[in-house]
């Protein structure tokens, strides 16, 4: 059994009150800094603590160890990645190609500051690989109800494989953003002027 499984006793407490709620967003956000940085193995309770600017005490207080508060960050981003998807789909119907662009490119924009903790932390939990290959299966999935909306004359096979394709695309999206506040930008935009010029063609 991979020791990165969490005993069931131990769970993160759900905090009530706004105050409380603002206090884990600070908690996760220090969390996914130090992941990203550091790597799931590496990173210690005591630094994440540092990191918000809180004493280790609230932080045990909402994460019994650190496995509690890995999950929650991996569930905080799923929610973030169905949510924007979903936001998406509604739209699609219907929704010009660029904007559809547009909206993926944008989407994984907002998705940038967590997702290099969240890659560290599904390639050092060997117990994550079920949630890999459910988020993966399931984006694909609304990406291609994306496509066929956007692209009513396509077929399912066909809006299927330009998912997988767009996917493989707006993946590279943060790293790119990254490269540095000039040329990431530059960058960004070819990649949505790329985008735009393929889901255009397909509909024309």
């Amino acid at each position: 059994m991979s020791s990165h499984r969490i005993a069931p006793a131990l769970v993160a407490r759900e905090p009530k009150r706004e105050r409380g709620k603002q206090r884990v967003t600070q908690l996760l956000d220090a969390a996914a800094a130090v992941f990203a940085e550091n790597g799931y193995d590496a990173a210690t309770m005591t630094e994440i603590a540092a990191r918000a600017h809180t004493a280790i005490g609230s932080l045990y207080q909402f994460f019994p160890n650190k496995e509690t508060l890995a999950d929650a960050l991996l569930a905080r981003y799923a929610g973030h990645l169905r949510a924007g998807l979903q936001a998406i789909e509604d739209r699609s119907t219907p929704m010009p190609p660029a904007a559809l662009a547009d909206a993926l490119v944008d989407h994984m924009l907002d998705l940038r500051g967590d997702r290099a903790s969240i890659l560290a932390l599904l390639d050092a939990r060997q117990d994550d690989g079920a949630l890999r290959i459910a988020l993966r299966a399931e984006t694909r999935e609304r990406v291609t109800t994306c496509v066929a909306a956007t692209l009513p004359g396509v077929t399912q096979e066909k809006a299927h494989a330009m998912a997988v394709v767009v996917l493989q695309v707006i993946k590279t999206v943060p790293t790119l953003a990254d490269e540095d506040e000039a040329a990431g930008s530059a960058i960004i935009a070819e990649v949505r002027d790329m985008l735009r010029r393929y889901l255009t063609q397909a509909r024309a």
